[in-house]
C-alpha cells in the first residue's frame, strides 16, 4: 500500500510472511495512488483495488467506529463522482 506501513519476516528459503496496514486516514493516499497508475500509462497495475477497499468498508459500516466512517464517507462519494464521469466520458 503506498505510504502506508509493511512489516515482514523471512525464514530460510520456503518460509516468509508480510502484513501491509494503514490508520483510516490513509484513504485518500490509497486513491492518490490509484490516480497515479491511470495517469501513467505503461506502467504497472495496483497490487490491490482501492474501489474494494472502500466498498468492504462501507458494507461494514454499521461496525466502523464514527472516526473511521468520516474517512471513508467522502472517498466513497469521489469514487461514485469518478465512475459517474467515466460513464459519461464513455457515452460520448
Amino acid at each position: 500500500w503506498p505510504r502506508a506501513y509493511h512489516a515482514g519476516f523471512s525464514h530460510g528459503l520456503n518460509c516468509a510472511e508480510s502484513s501491509n496496514f494503514a490508520t483510516p486516514d490513509w484513504l485518500p493516499w490509497g486513491r492518490m495512488s490509484v490516480e497515479a497508475y491511470r495517469d501513467s500509462p505503461g506502467t504497472r497495475r495496483p497490487c490491490f483495488t482501492h474501489e474494494a477497499l472502500l466498498i468492504t468498508l462501507a458494507c461494514k459500516a454499521r461496525c466502523l467506529p464514527p472516526h473511521v466512517s468520516c474517512w471513508v464517507e467522502p472517498e466513497l462519494r469521489r469514487l461514485i463522482e469518478d465512475e459517474e464521469a467515466q460513464l459519461q466520458q464513455l457515452r460520448l
